[in-house]
């Protein structure tokens, strides 16, 4: 997971919810920001991370957040995911 170090904290709490099963407009609307700029964040982790699916970011996701030593404000990223309407 050495990749990870070079992703900025916003590129991280969107790979958090994609992990979580977030569209972009959830995304969005979750962290406040353009429709437009979720799609930037998503191409540029593609491209830092070496994946080339939004299916593989979720896994990216997932094992950081299962990795992570330090859970409570992953966890505060992802709150909210399942509940934001589609």
């Amino acid at each position: 997971m050495g990749r990870l170090t070079s992703i900025t904290r916003r590129q991280e709490e969107v790979l958090l919810l994609i992990a979580a099963g977030a569209t972009n407009s959830q995304i969005h609307r979750r962290l406040g920001i353009a429709e437009t700029t979720v799609e930037n964040h998503i191409k540029e982790l593609k491209y830092r991370l070496w994946v080339e699916s939004r299916a593989f970011l979720a896994i990216v996701g997932y094992l950081h957040l299962m990795n992570s030593s330090v859970l409570g404000e992953e966890e505060a990223v992802l709150a909210g995911a399942d509940t934001e309407e589609s």
